[in-house]
């Protein structure tokens, strides 16, 4: 978090809050705006998130406004309460639950809000509220508020209208799709040799550590560490935001961009934001990532008890025809590197 900077998204602003250390017992967390992180036992993580969600009646999730954060921490304890709701079309929507004959005061404060985008159009049709466009992987447009400013990065050609809560307008335009550098050709592997994996091999395709005939990569469970190098103009870096997208990754990732380590990643979509690190010329990539378990055991299965490096009472994978449950590992892509247009909205 403390890489990326304030967002505002479709016209909604809110700054990062610090995160506050919480612990109960042998246990440790961290509390940030209505969700609880990194819950721990001692030194092993055991819970990565509990959030805060408020619904619709449709099980719908509404943006949320949280107030009145009342957080009281002792040295083995923790007790946090807050207030929660939401605004729609000028209109504040609070969930509340009544028991038997219960009642509560609703308190209205007067609030200055900031300057907010409340439309965005391309092309002359809506794009927020509503959206006349077909849904694809990427908005149209991302507003970003910055140091220097709110600058809007533009996944899409048009011409973009942008108006505000203070009645002024602003207009950006995209003339060419966005710039994206395909990351292929060979790639060098590391394994961790200590749980059956080869030193190194190098690859010309991208593909699943299962299809490999080496027994150390078709059943490695752990790590695997990708290495490339790949080449940038200085001109493509003008006015841009770099985000490398890993395509497909089985299971988790994290990435280093010419030494700069960035964080772990767990879900699709894989992409970072690497516009502080990439440079002009050549870039230093290596993508670490780790598997799951069972393939691993899959192949300890086939060996002699002495010769295993797994031990477990799991015996499932311990049939023939067990490679038809090897699951697909590693680093599938297609990677790419996407330079999209970012320009100045107000």
């Amino acid at each position: 978090m403390s890489e990326e900077k304030n967002r505002l998204l479709y016209g909604f602003s809110e700054s990062l809050t610090e995160p506050i250390p919480l612990r109960a017992g042998p246990f440790s967390m961290i509390y940030e705006k209505g969700f609880i992180r990194y819950i721990s036992y001692g030194d092993n993580e055991i819970i990565r998130i509990v959030y805060m969600a408020l619904r619709d009646k449709n099980w719908g999730t509404y943006p949320a406004i949280i107030e009145n954060e009342n957080i009281i921490s002792g040295e083995d304890s923790f007790e946090i309460s807050y207030n929660c709701r939401h605004e729609e079309n000028n209109q504040t929507i609070i969930p509340l639950n009544f028991g038997p004959e219960d009642s509560k005061f609703i308190v209205f404060k007067k609030a200055t809000a900031p300057v907010h985008i409340v439309k965005i159009e391309k092309d002359g049709q809506s794009f927020f509220p509503g959206n006349a466009f077909q849904e694809i992987d990427q908005p149209c447009i991302d507003v970003s508020k910055e140091d220097a400013g709110t600058s809007a990065t533009l996944y899409q050609p048009g011409n973009y209208t942008l108006t505000w809560s203070d009645g002024k307008m602003s207009q950006t335009a995209l003339a060419a799709p966005s710039i994206a550098i395909p990351l292929a050709g060979k790639w060098d592997i590391a394994f961790d040799t200590s749980w059956g994996g080869p030193l190194h091999i190098q690859t010309d395709s991208l593909q699943s550590w299962t299809v490999f005939n080496d027994s150390g990569i078709k059943y490695h469970s752990g790590k695997g560490v990708y290495t490339k190098n790949f080449f940038v103009k200085e001109n493509n870096l003008k006015n841009t935001k770099a985000i490398l997208d890993l395509g497909n990754v089985l299971e988790m990732a994290s990435i280093k961009i010419n030494g700069h380590q960035m964080p772990v990643k767990w879900n699709a979509p894989f992409q970072f934001n690497i516009s502080s690190y990439i440079k002009p010329g050549n870039n230093q990539l290596e993508v670490e990532v780790v598997n799951l378990w069972p393939n691993r055991l899959i192949g300890d299965a086939k060996l002699p008890p002495e010769k295993r490096l797994t031990k477990t009472n799991v015996m499932k994978y311990d049939m023939p025809g067990a490679d038809s449950l090897l699951r697909p590992s590693g680093l599938l892509g297609p990677v790419q590197v996407m330079l999209i247009a970012n320009k100045k909205a107000r």
